[in-house]
C-alpha cells in the first residue's frame, strides 16, 4: 500500500527541506484509505527510483487533512464498509471549532432510493433513484434537488425515462427543471427512428409552468440529422451529426442551420500533405506509406519423405509486397 507520496520542488529531484510537499495515507483495518494528510516542508532520505528510503513529515507542517468516516477497527460487518461523513481541515482556517464536515446518508424506500449529502454550510444535495428490482429502469436517477436543512428547495431536476424502440436500452424522454421561484421549464426528447443508436433527433424546449407540469408551448426546438454511412457505422461512429437545425417555437422554417462534413481528403488524398517527421503514429492511418517488402523462407512443397514422415520437402525464399496503410481508416481517422 502507498504510505507516502513525496514531491520535491527542486528541478534535480533532491530534497530542499523547505518548499517540498507530500502526502501521507492512513488506512483502516479493511484496507481502504480513511485519511489523507498533506505536508509542507517534507523531507526524504533519498530520491532514488530503486530504494524506498524514509520520509520526515516535520513539525507543524500540516497543510491540509481529509478524513473519511470509515470504521478504523475491525468488527462484524454485513456489507462492505462505508463512510457517513468527510471532514476537511486546512492550515489557516479561520472558522473556529471542529473541521468542516460533509455528511452522507442513504434511505431505502419500497420504490426509490434517496441519497443525501449535506455540506458544512447546510446546503443539501438530494438524489432519488428508481428502485425496481430486475426491471429495466432499476437504479436510474429520477430526481435531484438542491435544498437546505429545512427542506426549502432552491433547484430541482426531474428525469423521465423510456425504453428504446426495441424495449431495450433506457433513454431520457424528458427533463424538467424547477427554480427557486417554483417555475418549471422542460425539454422533451424525440429520438431518430431510422437507426437503433438512441440518437436524439429533436429537443423541444418548453415554456415555464407554475404547477410542475410540462408546458405545451414550444419556445425553441433543435433537430439533428446523423451520418448513416456504413463506413462510419462499421467503425462504431454512431452519432456523427450531419445537419443541425434550430427553429423558433413551433415554426417549420429554421432560423439557423449547420452542415457538417467529415474526412474530406479529396480524390487520392489530394487535400492532404505527406509528413515523414511525425513519430509514434500508427502506419495503418497513413495513406502515403510506401510499398514495403517482406521476405522469409516458406515451404512450397509438402509430402512424405524417405522415412515415411509427412512434412516440408522443399523451401524457397519468398517475398511479398504490402502497404501498412488500411483504407478503412479513412473514415473517422484523425488528419495527419
Amino acid at each position: 500500500m502507498i504510505r507516502y507520496i513525496y514531491l520535491p520542488t527542486s528541478a534535480e529531484g533532491t530534497s530542499s527541506g523547505s518548499g517540498d510537499t507530500g502526502f501521507r495515507f492512513d488506512y483502516s483495518q479493511y484496507g481502504m484509505i480513511y485519511q489523507i494528510v498533506k505536508f509542507r516542508g517534507m523531507t526524504a532520505s533519498t530520491t532514488s527510483t530503486s530504494s524506498t528510503g524514509s520520509v520526515t513529515e516535520g513539525t507543524n507542517t500540516t497543510a491540509a487533512t481529509t478524513t473519511y468516516g470509515y470504521p478504523t477497527s475491525a468488527g462484524a460487518l454485513t456489507n462492505v464498509p462505508t463512510f457517513g461523513y468527510r471532514d476537511d481541515d486546512w492550515a489557516g482556517r479561520t472558522s473556529g471549532g471542529s473541521a468542516p464536515r460533509h455528511t452522507f446518508s442513504i434511505s431505502e424506500g419500497s420504490t426509490e432510493t434517496t441519497s443525501t449529502a449535506t455540506a458544512p454550510d447546510n446546503s443539501v444535495m438530494v438524489t432519488v433513484a428508481i428502485k425496481n428490482t430486475n426491471v429495466w429502469n432499476d437504479g436510474l436517477v429520477k430526481e435531484t434537488r438542491i435544498q437546505n436543512t429545512s427542506s426549502v428547495v432552491f433547484s430541482k431536476t426531474e428525469i423521465t425515462w423510456e425504453q428504446n424502440s426495441t424495449n431495450g436500452t433506457p433513454r431520457v424522454a424528458s427533463m424538467k427543471h424547477t427554480n427557486e421561484a417554483g417555475k418549471t421549464k422542460a425539454s422533451v426528447f424525440t429520438y431518430d427512428s431510422t437507426t437503433p443508436y438512441n440518437n436524439v433527433f429533436r429537443v423541444s424546449e418548453r415554456d415555464f409552468t407554475s404547477d410542475g407540469t410540462i408546458s405545451s408551448t414550444e419556445l425553441r426546438k433543435t433537430e439533428t440529422t446523423y451520418v448513416t454511412s456504413s463506413n462510419y457505422l462499421n467503425r462504431r461512429l454512431l452519432n456523427l451529426p450531419s445537419i443541425v437545425k434550430t427553429f423558433a417555437g413551433s415554426s417549420s422554417t429554421p432560423v439557423a442551420r449547420i452542415d457538417y462534413g467529415y474526412d474530406d481528403y479529396g480524390s487520392g488524398h489530394e487535400n492532404m500533405t505527406s509528413r515523414d517527421d511525425i513519430i509514434m503514429h500508427d502506419d495503418s492511418f497513413d495513406p502515403f506509406q510506401e510499398i514495403q517488402e517482406i521476405c522469409d523462407w516458406e515451404c512450397v512443397e509438402w509430402g512424405y519423405n524417405e522415412s515415411g514422415f509427412y512434412g516440408c520437402l522443399r523451401e524457397d525464399w519468398v517475398c511479398y509486397f504490402y502497404t501498412p496503410y488500411d483504407y478503412n481508416t479513412d473514415w473517422g481517422a484523425p488528419l495527419m
